[in-house]
């Protein structure tokens, strides 16, 4: 069998942020998962079986406010998927701004990232006006290939003094082999 027993197939992480208040530090929330490709469990390549050789990537990203949410002019929050290196550096990430009341997401639909391009500037479902900016290092649509140690997570940014989010942002990031 090709790979460890627990990549068997597609599966998919969830995290939430959990409630944001409105706060000038620049980050306001955030919720982050490391990816792990050691096969069996083990928890580091001098495992007697080690790393699993099989290529993953994250595929899919959709996100969900439990309540709705409307941007604002002022003192806003941009809200982010980020894949960052086992170094903690930026490798991509796609953003959107709600920094206008055009900017909106209803309570509990799904905003999904599978549309947006390496260039940027679509209109995601579920996001009013706003538009997605993509950046990082290798600033690429999906799907994002995994190595060994990457994070990857939700990342609520404030402008001014930000704007709360009673009851946070949740995400599911699917992964898979890729090619599958």
């Amino acid at each position: 069998m090709a790979g460890g027993i627990r990549k068997h197939g597609t599966h998919r992480y969830f995290l939430a942020t959990g409630g944001i208040t409105a706060v000038s530090a620049a980050t306001a929330g955030a919720a982050v998962a490391i990816y792990d490709a050691y096969a069996l469990g083990n928890s580091t390549a001098t495992g007697s079986i080690g790393l699993d050789q099989v290529t993953e990537v994250i595929s899919e990203i959709n996100l969900t406010f439990p309540v709705t949410y409307t941007g604002q002019a002022t003192n806003f929050n941009t809200v982010s998927v980020v894949q960052w290196s086992a170094t903690g550096s930026v490798k991509n990430q796609f953003s959107i701004a709600y920094s206008a009341a055009g900017v909106t997401s209803t309570a509990l639909t799904p905003i999904s990232f599978q549309s947006v391009t390496a260039a940027g500037g679509q209109t995601p479902p579920n996001t009013g006006t706003g538009t997605v900016s993509v950046s990082g290092s290798l600033a690429t649509a999906l799907p994002w290939v995994l190595s060994t140690g990457d994070q990857f997570g939700i990342l609520v940014v404030s402008s001014g003094t930000g704007q709360a989010i009673a009851a946070g942002v949740s995400g599911s990031f699917t992964v898979q082999a890729k090619g599958a």
